[in-house]
């Protein structure tokens, strides 16, 4: 791969250094070191798709890979997805009414969650997602 120029991109900067080291020791000699580039801005959540709608069904799960869940604004949804759960997962909170949930949006799909991390994390793997809002 003599001449390729690739760039990468990563969220902290402890990220960056964790792959930098195995980029040298792994493939190239000549890696330049991790510096910060700038920050990318987030589009807001289109709230306007969310007028006349209110609470939230949600559940949580907890498994190997770390905890996981969702949010609905139909009880009868939530209890179908959480249906679909593995069967290595714990249910750490059955599906639960919520006045508020944490939200993004991707290509037009909403993604609702129960907790602000886990929707920060959604968002962080989703690449064009918006920024999480508190969404009643």
């Amino acid at each position: 791969l003599d001449g390729v120029l690739t760039g990468l991109a990563f969220a902290t900067p402890s990220a960056c250094a964790a792959v930098h080291h195995r980029i040298v020791d792994l493939m190239w000699t000549e890696v330049s070191a991790c510096k910060p580039v700038g920050t990318t801005a987030t589009p807001p959540l289109d709230r306007a798709r969310l007028a006349g709608a209110s609470g939230w069904s949600c559940y949580t799960l907890d498994g190997a890979d770390g905890q996981r869940g969702s949010c609905s604004r139909s009880a009868d949804v939530c209890v179908g997805a959480l249906g679909l759960a593995g069967t290595d997962e714990q249910v750490a909170q059955g599906c639960a009414r919520m006045a508020a949930a944490h939200a993004h949006e991707r290509s037009g799909a909403l993604f609702a969650f129960p907790t602000r991390a886990l929707c920060l994390e959604s968002a962080r793997v989703s690449a064009g997602a918006s920024r999480c809002e508190v969404v009643p």
